[in-house]
């Protein structure tokens, strides 16, 4: 095995596990009510600027700014946490969570494999369950959302999972550095 493949199958492997990870924190932060201590936490770590997965396109640099602009703008004011509240308890009667279900789901399809079999079967399972939703689900968040938090989550969701789905489909390198052609990718 050459240097650069045995290189590439780390990078995979910590690509692998990062976006895991990362579907995991943005479905746990859509999914809780942030409180005084997760939101003092998300602003001490810099979210989302820590995401595993580098978002490149137009669309994912734009849900960035706008995640970072709303996590920056967040205070504890008693006011603005209740506000948080009813839009986190606007959001389960909208039925959102169910596009972040599926999203974990194929978090996990990536993330406990170690072959292209496992990134295409995620690939299918997002063409399947995921891509033709994300765009009324970012909608229906920002419909009934007052501040900026989780509307900004979903738009980076969606941003995201279409930026993913390019990487299984051999669109563009998972990972800075890597190789043009790779045999793991290009699912479609």
């Amino acid at each position: 095995m050459s240097v650069h493949v045995f290189r590439d199958r780390l990078a995979l492997s910590a690509v692998r596990e990062a976006v895991a990870e990362d579907v995991a924190l943005l479905a746990l932060l859509l999914e809780h009510f942030p409180d005084a201590s997760v939101v003092a936490m998300i602003q001490a770590s810099r979210f989302p600027q820590g995401l595993g997965l580098s978002l490149r396109g137009k669309a994912g640099r734009a849900a960035l700014a706008a995640l970072t602009s709303a996590v920056t703008g967040l205070t504890l004011a008693a006011a603005r946490l209740e506000q948080l509240a009813a839009d986190h308890a606007a959001l389960p009667r909208r039925s959102g969570e169910d596009v972040m279900a599926r999203l974990v789901v194929a978090g996990q399809l990536i993330g406990a494999g170690d072959g292209r079999a496992e990134l295409c079967e995620a690939a299918r399972y997002l063409d399947i369950h995921v891509m033709e939703s994300l765009g009324a689900y970012a909608d229906r968040v920002a419909s009934c959302c007052r501040e900026p938090l989780y509307p900004a989550l979903a738009r980076l969701v969606a941003a995201y999972a279409r930026e993913l789905r390019d990487i299984l489909d051999g669109q563009r390198p998972a990972f800075a550095g890597a190789l043009e052609q790779q045999e793991w990718l290009g699912c479609s």
